[in-house]
């Protein structure tokens, strides 16, 4: 059971470590070009909130009891899932820059300086 409750905060330490540093980073500015704010995010923190989240798992079920951590382990992960999912869902529909088409250029305006017009 303590092995069970570690890769349980492991899995939620790697949740809240990407999720959390991908929202926290694109508050403060950083830039998603060619989505390394995603890589950094999934890359980096999210392994160092694993390895917190394993120890801490770690510790607590040694302290409080592997049988009492283990039920409030998964509906933290159930929510915690849940809070992801809506808040990924509604970053990306506030995300209101307009798209970028394509402008039109009238037929003339491509044809070179000294093309006949005749045609």
């Amino acid at each position: 059971m303590i092995v069970l409750a570690a890769i349980l905060c492991a899995i939620a330490g790697a949740v809240i470590g990407g999720f959390g540093s991908y929202v926290v980073m694109g508050a403060l500015g950083v830039s998603d070009f060619e989505g390394m704010r995603a890589v950094t995010a999934f890359l980096v923190f999210a392994p160092l909130g694993a390895i917190i989240g394993l120890v801490v798992g770690i510790v607590l079920a040694r302290k409080i009891g592997p049988k009492r951590i283990v039920l409030p382990l998964l509906a933290a992960l159930v929510g915690g899932a849940t809070i992801a999912t809506f808040a990924a869902n509604w970053l990306e529909s506030a995300d209101s820059a307009p798209a970028v088409s394509e402008v039109q250029i009238p037929a003339l305006d491509r044809l070179p300086a000294d093309a006949s017009t005749n045609e």
